[in-house]
């Protein structure tokens, strides 16, 4: 059995990507994320995918190159269509928009109590830099 550091899956990915008509970022974004879910140990979604993405490509299911657009943003909601590009790429960019629009609030109705989550998708918690403010003093 042939075995390979995580750097040569990387770059053996990229290449293979970019032979199939992938621009410079999607080979890179894919393989990282690719490699990436084999050391979590999600090998199923793993560089075993290559060979299925690389079909896809060559049978149109996935268009590199595809321009992601921003069909319809709100403050709080964004409608993204990704033209039939990468998924890890449609995803990542929907991540970088969810993150700009950082809080996320959702409330149920219910017969007896609500049910209200309220969180953020930020590093920390704004009650614990006041924390380390107040001990900075």
């Amino acid at each position: 059995m042939l075995k390979f550091t995580h750097d040569q899956l990387r770059a053996i990915s990229f290449e293979i990507f970019k032979v199939a008509g992938a621009t410079d970022e999607e080979a890179r974004i894919v393989s990282d994320l690719l490699v990436e879910s084999n050391l979590a140990g999600h090998d199923s979604h793993g560089v075993l995918r290559i060979p299925q993405y690389v079909r896809m490509i060559l049978n149109g299911d996935i268009k590199p190159g595809a321009n992601i657009e921003i069909v319809r943003e709100t403050p709080s909601t964004a409608v993204i269509n990704g033209n039939w590009g990468f998924g890890q790429l449609i995803a990542t960019k929907a991540m970088r928009i969810a993150i700009e629009t950082n809080p996320i609030a959702v409330a149920i109705p219910t017969k007896n109590a609500p049910f209200v989550l309220d969180i953020t998708t930020s590093a920390a918690a704004g009650g614990k830099i006041r924390v380390e403010l107040g001990r900075i003093k």
